[in-house]
């Protein structure tokens, strides 16, 4: 399983379950301009970063698990002023579209997703969800 395998499925089932379910909802993922950035409403950056890669079991070749491990992080942007309400329900959302989920092809299990204290950004309120993965190759 490839790198680019790995990101592109965490980043479908975001959109699958989250951005595609979130009626308006603006998502910018890995590689968009800063220019793609709503002026107005909320809005999502999606980023996938993958890590190291260790061989997990020790067998014969073809037998072999490789896991790798990284981070999917949903950057929560809102409008200052507009409370924290809507960015809390859309936080929730994403923790039950990856807590606790494992799918099969590719092989890659989500941890617990926490949600970090909304902080000003320029004239956004802005919370992070961190989405911790592993992903199973065998070789």
């Amino acid at each position: 399983m490839s790198q680019a395998t790995i990101a592109n499925t965490i980043r479908g089932r975001f959109k699958d379950e989250v951005a595609d379910e979130v009626e308006g909802l603006n998502v910018l993922y890995d590689n968009h301009r800063d220019t793609d950035v709503p002026g107005t409403g909320r809005w999502v950056r999606f980023s996938v970063r993958l890590g190291e890669t260790i061989q997990a079991t020790f067998a014969n070749v073809g037998s072999r698990t490789f896991r790798t491990a990284g981070v999917a992080y949903a950057e929560l942007y809102e409008p200052e002023g507009v409370g924290d309400g809507g960015q809390l329900a859309l936080a929730d959302t994403i923790i039950a579209a990856f807590r606790g989920v494992s799918l099969s092809s590719p092989q890659i299990v989500f941890d617990s997703p926490s949600v970090t204290e909304g902080t000003r950004d320029g004239p956004w309120w802005r919370r992070v969800v961190t989405i911790p993965f592993r992903a199973d190759t065998h070789a």
